[in-house]
C-alpha cells in the first residue's frame, strides 16, 4: 500500500475537512514554487505532501466523481489507480496540476 500512499493520506486529508482548512491552498503553493511531483510515486513526499495528496484526492473527485474514489480504494498499487483512470502517469500529474492552476 506504500505505492498508493498519496490515495490513502490524501483521503484521509480530504475527509478530515483538513484540505479546507490546515492544508488550504497547499497544492497551489507547491505548484508556484515548481515542488510537484513528476511521477505519481512521488507525490507522497516532501513538505507539500498532505495538501498534494488531499488535493489529489479531490481533483479525482471533482473529474470523476465519487465513486471513482471509492473504486480506488480497491488498488493496491499506483499503476493499478492509473489504469482505473485510464490515464498515464505523466498524464495524471499534468491534469491534476492544470486543475489546481485552474482552482
Amino acid at each position: 500500500m506504500d505505492d498508493v500512499g498519496w490515495f490513502a493520506e490524501g483521503l484521509a486529508v480530504r475527509v478530515s475537512g483538513q484540505l479546507e482548512s490546515v492544508h488550504k491552498d497547499v497544492a497551489k503553493r507547491a505548484v508556484n514554487e515548481g515542488k510537484v511531483p513528476n511521477l505519481l510515486s512521488e507525490a507522497w513526499s516532501g513538505k507539500y505532501r498532505y495538501g498534494v495528496a488531499g488535493s489529489m484526492v479531490k481533483f479525482v473527485e471533482a473529474k470523476w466523481g465519487k465513486g471513482k474514489v471509492l473504486d480506488l480504494l480497491k488498488a493496491t498499487s499506483n499503476a493499478e489507480a492509473l489504469k482505473m483512470l485510464n490515464l498515464s502517469d505523466g498524464d495524471f500529474i499534468h491534469a491534476w496540476r492544470q486543475w489546481v492552476e485552474a482552482s
